[in-house]
């Protein structure tokens, strides 16, 4: 007998497009609608006291534009928050260097959406620590690139390493009954795989309740190009088949990235509800689509540096935000994720766990991956992106 459950195989997971759709500002199709947004990336400053290798800053300080979020633009996103789901303070550059950290957290919570926040690790102590839990804040990420100095320093200066763990364990020592949850966000380089499993004993240590594993997917310089650890080689399944089983005893939630290329109709930064607000007050589908530089980006395509310029949607707070989301060219760029999402929806739906199942998606699959590099092509910018090349 044949089952009616839909098939899902590994390495071509459905996204849950219909929900997306549903839920997407996009929907919104007049300026008297007022758009009901899902997640604002919001960059309080892109001051930062690192030049991490694996960043754009590392690279080319001389194009870089530290500025702080002002208090107009601020005022800008508070006016939708009570139309947001979540709101996540951090871009490029380091959030705790601004003081007022716990203050613009406080404001934003009191009205209405989730608040969470990221660090390198470089700045906090106890007083901090109990402001931001005082603020409500609602999750708290450290950044690792490595599980010993030996690891992370080179790429991050010396005694980054260090500093980070003593960070991290302030701030959970202030945390009770784990809240808010403390996350480490591990970034996965071909130099530094092999050592992931002792990335979860560290979470563990530190009291974490989350390791979310994450790719390098912005190389910039030549020096990077053996770094990106996808696709992953014959070892890669046994290693994260060990790694998944030791969560069992650690205790500590595990996010990992896809190490598989897979026809994917819109990226996990999901632009049809989601956006990026720079510290200089622009609007961007992506962070990665909206560096804090005084050129063009750059980006290593093949071992080669290719430049393209900043997308930049609008400014703050010259537009509200509403306006901003409404004007013609970021409609046009929702639009193609759009095409996309219902064009899988279209060939992955009534997908059965059967023999004629398994041949119809492998020929779905086919056709995706024909129309995403052809007719329903991501915008332009976006093109070389390991997100959504499945990554």
């Amino acid at each position: 007998m044949k089952s009616s459950k839909p098939i899902d195989k590994p390495g071509y997971p459905m996204p849950p497009c219909r929900e997306t759709l549903k839920r997407s500002p996009y929907t919104c199709e007049t300026m008297s609608d007022l758009p009901s947004y899902n997640h604002i990336q919001l960059e309080l400053t892109s001051r930062c006291n690192l030049r991490c290798r694996t960043c754009l800053y590392g690279h080319y300080p001389e194009r870089w534009v530290a500025a702080d979020l002002t208090p107009a633009v601020f005022d800008r996103i508070l006016a939708v928050a009570s139309r947001t789901r979540s709101v996540h303070l951090q871009g490029w550059g380091e959030s705790f260097l601004r003081e007022d950290c716990p203050e613009l957290i406080a404001r934003m919570k009191r009205a209405g959406p989730a608040v969470s926040i990221s660090s390198n690790g470089s700045v906090m102590s106890p007083k901090l620590a109990r402001a931001l839990i005082d603020a409500g804040l609602d999750s708290m990420a450290f950044s690792f690139a490595g599980t010993s100095p030996r690891e992370q320093d080179p790429l991050r200066g010396t005694g980054s390493f260090e500093k980070a763990i003593a960070a991290a364990a302030v701030f959970s020592r202030y945390c009770a009954a784990s809240h808010p949850p403390v996350l480490m966000n591990y970034l996965l380089i071909r130099p530094n795989r092999s050592s992931l499993h002792r990335a979860l004993r560290l979470a563990k240590r530190l009291g974490m309740n989350r390791l979310q594993v994450g790719h390098l997917v912005h190389p910039v310089a030549r020096d990077q190009a053996d770094w990106p650890a996808y696709p992953e080689t014959v070892a890669g399944p046994q290693r994260w088949f060990w790694l998944r089983l030791s969560v069992l005893w650690h205790r500590t939630t595990l996010g990992l990235p896809s190490m598989k290329g897979q026809p994917t109709a819109v990226c996990p930064k999901n632009p049809l509800e989601n956006l990026f607000v720079g510290a200089d007050g622009t609007v961007s589908p992506c962070v990665y689509l909206n560096p804090p530089l005084n050129s063009t980006v750059p980006r290593l395509v093949e071992g080669a540096v290719m430049e393209s310029p900043r997308v930049i949607m609008g400014r703050l707070p010259d537009q509200t935000l509403d306006e901003i989301w409404h004007q013609p060219a970021y409609r046009s760029f929702r639009h193609t994720f759009a095409q996309r999402v219902k064009a899988y929806e279209t060939y992955m739906a009534g997908i059965r766990p059967d023999l004629d199942g398994l041949a119809k998606l492998e020929r779905s699959v086919d056709r995706l991956a024909a129309l995403f590099s052809g007719p329903l092509r991501p915008p332009e910018a976006c093109r070389q992106c390991p997100h959504l090349q499945g990554f």
